[in-house]
């Protein structure tokens, strides 16, 4: 019976091992896509580590008959609340690039002031920001949590978004 608890226990390990490898390598390849700064990637990267060794020591615990279920159930709780609040800015960023893109009020090419940004051309639009080359040449990544705010205005939009204001 003990062989059996240590062959469960190091199937844990190894599927919690396997498991962050697959999700650091999807979050490395599509973070590209999304524009993620190598520091919320790192980020990210610790916290699907922590998540997934949270989940594996609940695993272990319930294995060993360390703890009741309910209580358990409880810590797993705790921990998905945790890692919802540690990525809430990640997610929104993400899902308010989405909207940015459904409802076309950028595009590249575009001519666009951002508050407290500046002014120039859009060169680069991904799901958590978009890239502004100035008139002299800077980029500047602008987040989307900024666009969120509505404090932005695009002078070459107006015909192609015309039809929106007419109805």
């Amino acid at each position: 019976m003990e062989w059996q608890k240590i062959l469960e226990v190091a199937a844990i390990i190894a599927a919690a091992w396997f498991v962050v490898r697959i999700l650091v390598w999807g979050m490395s390849k599509y973070s590209r896509q999304w524009a993620a700064s190598r520091a919320e990637q790192i980020t990210i990267k610790r916290w699907v580590d922590a998540l997934v060794i949270f989940i594996a020591i609940i695993a272990i615990a319930e294995i060993l008959g360390l703890g009741s279920q309910l209580e358990l159930l409880t810590f797993a709780g705790i921990g998905v609340i945790i890692a919802g609040i540690v990525l809430q800015g990640f997610l929104s960023s993400i899902l308010l690039g989405m909207i940015a893109f459904k409802d076309d009020a950028l595009r590249v090419g575009d001519i666009v002031e951002i508050a407290g940004a500046g002014k120039g051309r859009i060169v680069k639009i991904k799901l958590t920001r978009i890239w502004i080359e100035t008139d002299s040449g800077a980029l500047l990544p602008i987040g989307m949590p900024v666009l969120e705010s509505g404090r932005y205005w695009n002078y070459t939009a107006r015909e192609r978004l015309k039809k929106d204001f007419e109805h």
